[in-house]
């Protein structure tokens, strides 16, 4: 159900053999395009654990994209003489901009930290960053990161789906999550449904069934603060509940059953 090969970077589709399958040859323009649904059924891809849960609401996110736009609306006063159209279309960008700019970040710390799980190479930029993280996860399961975990490992599951693991062995599972907090702010961080979905989706994905679970966050805002908050088995049982109806519900709803 797994394979050795490590995935790149996070994608939605993956193969029968766990290989990621995130583009595509483009033949109307060459190159390369993002894999979609239509080629899925085509190519008999199954879906990522993280394109199963974005068919679920996110109140947090959308409470967050709210509040960006909310900021940006009393930060871009209307030009005299704008159309009111003009002047939403100016606030919805500025906010989603913030948003952009919040996820690329936390896209550059995530590349570092696998860089350095890969091949021991050290972000400069991302230097604190990356030693937090790996200090976090050391600190929490007592194990050398680089010799005693495996990073960035794809899998694919019969039921029809797949993923990639950020940090596994046989008793931990791993996923780094970037968020802006300080150290001061640690006690309030916690898991929530679909972290626990998240989780007990990878362990069953790469059949360690009985590893404990944890999310990593690492700040995006702080260099070097990090902080592990460990989902207790009892919710990773009742997550694994959540997250297999989700099946059933993206089969239905696209048409395409990839379980073999």
């Amino acid at each position: 159900m797994t394979t050795e090969k490590f995935a790149s970077e996070s994608g939605h589709y993956y193969t029968r053999a766990g290989e990621p399958a995130y583009e595509v040859p483009n033949a109307a323009r060459g190159g390369m395009r993002p894999t979609r649904i239509t080629d899925a059924k085509k190519l008999l891809l199954v879906p990522s654990v993280t394109t199963l849960l974005s068919t679920l609401a996110k109140p947090g996110l959308e409470s967050w994209k709210i509040k960006q736009a909310v900021l940006a609306a009393l930060t871009l006063p209307r030009s005299d003489g704008e159309l009111e159209d003009a002047w939403l279309r100016r606030v919805m960008e500025d906010a989603k901009s913030e948003g952009r700019n919040a996820a690329q970040e936390g896209t550059n710390i995530h590349a570092s930290i696998e860089h350095y799980l890969l091949s021991g190479v050290m972000s400069l930029r991302y230097e604190h960053h990356v030693v937090g993280a790996i200090e976090c996860v050391e600190k929490l399961t007592g194990t050398p990161v680089r010799t005693g975990f495996k990073p960035e490992k794809s899998f694919s599951h019969p039921l029809g789906f797949g993923g990639k693991c950020d940090l596994h062995n046989e008793q931990w599972v791993i996923d780094f999550k970037g968020k802006e907090f300080s150290a001061a702010d640690t006690d309030a961080l916690m898991a929530y449904d679909d972290h626990d979905m998240q989780l007990a989706a990878y362990r069953l994905g790469l059949n360690v069934p009985r590893a404990r679970c944890a999310i990593v966050y690492v700040s995006r805002n702080h260099p070097g603060v990090a902080h592990a908050v460990e989902v207790p088995e009892a919710r990773l049982v009742r997550g694994l509940r959540m997250f297999l109806p989700l099946i059933d519900h993206w089969k239905a709803k696209n048409d395409y059953d990839p379980s073999f």
